[in-house]
């Protein structure tokens, strides 16, 4: 017998509330434009539904970043006419640009994916990176309701590639009342190419 899978994914018609790369409705299709700079991360969401394409700028610091330039509230008309120009040569449709403060940018998944990427990068230690992890969650309860983690690759000088999975909180993914949030990546490492899925769980 297969593994069970999403009940709102398979059982309902309905997909706004599991968030990913890959599930989309003919009336609502998201792309995920994501610019990380340093301590300064920006998450773009188009919503295109062939009438009006709404895009969403979520910054902190007072900063935010265009291709790997950093731009103080000064500059916010020249970056709007910039993404404006960008956008409407790409979607052709009307654009609204709205900009957002965050305040605890820390529970978004952006900013989980970096966290996971720096560690890596800097130690490469999977060891240190869930004890990293895990004091990061601890310190701030009630900040997701689960995070499952799956890194997949040559694993610190391992032969093989394996797989581990690192788990915090209530998983489920069989419940209709739960938002997902999820997220992939690849990371270039001195021992190859390892893979990582990022789900966070929380109630609607």
């Amino acid at each position: 017998m297969g593994k069970k899978v999403s009940a709102q994914l398979f059982r309902i018609n309905k997909f706004n509330n599991y968030k990913n790369k890959w599930v989309f409705t003919n009336y609502n299709i998201s792309y995920n434009i994501t610019i990380l700079h340093k301590y300064i991360i920006m998450h773009n969401i188009v919503h295109n539904n062939n009438i009006l394409t709404s895009i969403y700028f979520y910054y902190f610091n007072n900063n935010v970043t265009v291709l790997g330039k950093v731009y103080n509230k000064v500059y916010y008309k020249f970056y709007t006419n910039f993404l404006l120009c960008y956008f409407k040569f790409m979607c052709k449709n009307t654009i609204y640009i709205n900009l957002y403060r965050l305040v605890s940018y820390y529970k978004y998944i952006n900013f989980l994916k970096l966290f996971v990427k720096i560690n890596l990068l800097r130690h490469f230690s999977i060891k240190q990176l869930y004890q990293k992890l895990y004091y990061y969650l601890v310190n701030r309860n009630n900040l997701f309701l689960g995070i499952k983690i799956i890194i997949s690759g040559r694993l610190e000088r391992n032969d093989l590639s394996n797989s581990d999975i690192f788990k915090f909180g209530y998983i489920t993914f069989n419940k209709i009342n739960m938002y997902v949030e999820y997220d992939f990546f690849y990371l270039n490492t001195k021992y190859g190419v390892i893979g990582i899925k990022i789900w966070v769980l929380n109630y609607v």
